[in-house]
């Protein structure tokens, strides 16, 4: 099975840390329905993050699409297991990574400069998935401008070690659906 998040951004189980979601951009599907993540002028690190709960297992991927809008950087983490990596939304490659090394991760570009990164990691009953935007590839403190950030669309948290097609979840709360068979 595969847990797939809420997509609208705006929702209050995304919580936001010295920023904030703006609704109505062009996804990859060609539709309004992509957020911008905007970081505030504070000086802080500028994120925004979901808990889910997902079976103990192996592995669990995290995937989202994103697009430069003035930040170069995004970090994904599993903030229970101390791991991430950072993504160049410039030059389209891995960037370092956070603490520990993730089992696996991706960026792929699928056009008209929206990138889609995974990471893929153990995990334990919970997952805090988090979604940095920086200009560096540093989880310090900085001052936004109150105008830059990343397009997101499409967070997918699944069991395993691969992330599937996208699934839209526009309900409240997260959603189980089956996963493919293979035989």
């Amino acid at each position: 099975y595969q847990l797939v998040g809420n997509t609208d951004f705006t929702q209050s189980h995304w919580t936001k840390t010295a920023s904030t979601v703006e609704s109505g951009h062009i996804s990859p599907d060609g539709t309004a329905n992509a957020y911008k993540l905007i970081e505030d002028t504070s000086d802080s690190v500028h994120r925004i993050f979901e808990t889910s709960t997902v079976s103990a297992s192996p592995n669990a991927t995290i995937s989202v699409f994103v697009k430069y809008s003035g930040r170069r950087y995004v970090l994904i983490r599993f903030a229970d297991q101390s791991v991430g990596r950072w993504y160049d939304l410039i030059s389209g490659t891995l960037g370092i990574t956070y603490l520990a090394t993730p089992n696996d991760s991706t960026i792929e570009a699928i056009g008209n400069d929206w990138y889609r990164i995974t990471l893929t990691h153990t995990s334990n009953a919970q997952a805090r998935c988090e979604f940095w935007v920086s200009d560096t590839q540093s989880i310090s403190s900085y001052t936004g401008d109150g105008e830059s950030g990343v397009y997101i669309y499409g967070p997918q948290l699944e069991e395993g070690t691969t992330a599937s097609d996208f699934v839209a979840n526009t309900t409240g709360s997260p959603l189980w659906i089956a996963s493919p068979t293979f035989g």
